[in-house]
């Protein structure tokens, strides 16, 4: 009876261990990840730099000046805007030189009743380089008949000598009434005769210039003003400009309104 027991017992046992699966331990992957780097940053492009405004208006300073004779009567006063230009023969480009200060350099010997004004410039407070006006007077008007030039350049490393160069306009920059003052905005461009010496040309740019000479009167005001002929004709072709510009403003305007007339007319045949 025990033996049947025990054999019974064992059978279960077998029977019980069969129907379990054997257990299985998963094995780590010992396989090492390696790290993604980073994505590397774009370089940042450089700030563009901000362009400096053009500044308004004109670029070269007016100059004024006053002469004045022995006893400090004042013979002549004036104001301008002024650039000399040198050419060289050997170069394309001229050098310019902005007149930025005037400095009278004579005192006027004659009296506002004389025939000649004599006006010398120290230009940009050197004594190398010297503008000279001539201004001459008869019975009833004056003009500016001769203008000179002494521009001085100083010499290079090499060659530590100056070079002077000069020149003369001769003409009739204006004619004006005696008791009156010249006024002219509009540019005058002269070109001064050739340095025999160097073969170098000096041109000078003159801008509103006004000028009152040979007066009678300490007043620092200007007499009554004639102005130039090329401002005449400027001031003459605004009105004309404004004037053609409306009549073609008005010719458009007919224009436009035949035509809508017509097509309104021919739309409303083609609708009867």
């Amino acid at each position: 009876m025990f033996k049947q027991i025990l054999c019974a017992f064992l059978l279960l046992a077998v029977a019980h261990g069969a129907n379990e699966s054997p257990t299985t331990t998963a094995t780590p992957d010992t396989t090492s990840v390696k790290p993604v780097p980073p994505p590397k940053p774009e370089p940042t492009p450089d700030p563009k730099p901000t362009p400096t405004p053009t500044p308004s208006g004109p670029l070269v300073p007016t100059v004024s000046f006053q002469l004045e004779d022995v006893k400090k009567n004042i013979v002549a006063i004036g104001e301008f805007q002024g650039t000399l230009h040198l050419t060289l023969p050997d170069q394309k480009n001229p050098i310019d030189l902005a007149l930025n200060n005037l400095t009278v350099l004579n005192v006027a010997n004659s009296k506002s009743s004389d025939s000649k004004i004599v006006l010398s410039f120290n230009v940009n407070g050197t004594d190398a380089n010297v503008l000279t006006f001539t201004l001459v007077k008869d019975n009833t008007s004056y003009s500016l008949s001769d203008i000179t030039v002494q521009w001085t350049l100083p010499g290079d490393a090499k060659k530590n000598v100056s070079t002077v160069y000069t020149g003369d306009w001769n003409g009739t920059l204006f004619s004006v009434s005696a008791d009156h003052s010249y006024l002219c905005l509009t540019q005058q461009s002269l070109k001064f005769n050739q340095d025999k010496k160097t073969n170098a040309t000096i041109g000078f740019d003159v801008d509103n210039f006004k000028i009152d000479a040979f007066r009678s009167t300490n007043s620092t005001d200007f007499r009554t003003v004639s102005e130039c002929e090329m401002d005449d004709k400027k001031r003459d072709f605004v009105p004309l400009a404004v004037g053609g510009s409306l009549i073609a403003l008005v010719v458009i305007v007919l224009i436009a309104f035949l035509i809508g007339r017509k097509r309104s007319r021919r739309l409303a045949y083609e609708s009867v």
